[in-house]
């Protein structure tokens, strides 16, 4: 689900910008399939259902839980947020509610106990990108002049 307030590019005027793509795949033999998700670390596809997404990455488990945590916690959710039509969205008075979340979550995570809140394992078959933008100076009007000497002089040499 596209979360525009954590990837986002903002091309500036008076540069250049370059674009690399990565990517990593992660296949799973099907032999470990007869261990539990919790010894093997990941979950094969249809072992964890979700109640937004119909397809399980542990991103969309992450902002389902973020979702469904904030609804218990605060009686409302983000509007960015996965929800039922029924739920209420959160308004500025529940900032702080919301705030508290997102930290109680977090310290979850990186206390690097597997938390039972959310209880979101990678998926056992993924292919996950990665972006890396470099931007540079460019100034056009330099550019331009050394173009025209260039195609002065490779004229002049016919």
């Amino acid at each position: 689900m596209p979360q525009s307030s954590l990837y986002y590019y903002a091309m500036l005027p008076e540069q250049t910008s370059s674009f690399a793509l990565k990517y990593n795949v992660v296949a799973t033999s099907k032999e470990v399939k007869d261990y539990t998700p919790e010894i093997r670390h990941c979950y094969f596809p249809g072992e964890r259902d979700l109640r937004y997404f119909k397809v399980y990455t542990e991103n969309n488990c992450r902002l389902e839980c973020l979702s469904n945590y904030t609804y218990n916690m605060c009686g409302c959710v983000g509007f960015y947020m996965p929800h039922n039509t029924s739920d209420r969205i959160c308004t500025v008075q529940s900032k702080h509610c919301m705030e508290s979340v997102i930290e109680k979550i977090a310290e979850t995570e990186t206390a690097g106990i597997k938390s039972r809140l959310c209880n979101c394992l990678p998926a056992c078959n993924t292919v996950e990108y990665d972006a890396e933008i470099l931007k540079t100076k460019f100034n056009i009007k330099h550019y331009l002049m050394s173009k025209k000497d260039k195609d002065s002089v490779a004229f002049w040499k016919k």
